[in-house]
């Protein structure tokens, strides 16, 4: 696989073999690299096949200006939550989710507490993935030593809600198409 696209030291763009673009992840892997250049995989060198190209522009910006640990620790959140929900999530929550942890991270850091006004109905009505952003959390604190308030662990379960919405939509799209032939 060779580099077609430099987003910084740890952030290049490539294509796979369906000729998709993806996006590599790994420290330092642009590091004296040139376009054309191969890429050296390494144990913690990740990518992602976004099958959107609107979505790959709006998350190529949004990796060219996030530090990577916060992009390895969405990577892990997003597949705790796949592993646990056992469904398809959305391609959109990569950029949601990075994006909302990021800036979580920096208002904490700034010590900006943002109260989620809808916390309750959260965790009343989707129980399930309540305990994936508490679960997150945890994961943020692990990896990055961040405790952030049970708040966020309701705006992500927003995200994860969003991205299952996504998904569905798509699914009824599919299924009145079918219907409509009929």
């Amino acid at each position: 696989m060779h580099i077609e696209k430099i987003l910084n030291n740890n952030v290049v763009i490539s294509s796979n073999e369906l000729q998709q673009e993806i996006i590599v992840l790994g420290k330092g892997i642009a590091f004296q690299k040139k376009i054309g250049d191969t890429i050296d995989w390494k144990e913690d060198t990740k990518k992602f096949v976004l099958e959107s190209q609107d979505l790959s522009g709006k998350y190529q910006q949004i990796i060219a200006s996030i530090p990577l640990e916060y992009l390895s620790v969405t990577d892990e959140i997003i597949m705790n939550i796949k592993l646990k929900l056992g469904k398809k999530l959305s391609e959109s929550i990569y950029i949601s989710l990075t994006d909302h942890i990021y800036t979580a991270i920096q208002r904490k850091k700034q010590g900006i507490s943002l109260k989620n006004a809808m916390l309750w109905e959260i965790k009343r009505f989707y129980p399930v993935e309540f305990k994936l952003g508490k679960e997150s959390i945890e994961i943020i604190k692990k990896l990055l030593e961040v405790k952030l308030p049970e708040d966020e662990a309701g705006f992500i379960a927003f995200h994860i809600v969003n991205a299952e919405l996504d998904d569905q939509a798509q699914n009824s799209y599919e299924i009145s198409k079918v219907m409509l032939r009929y």
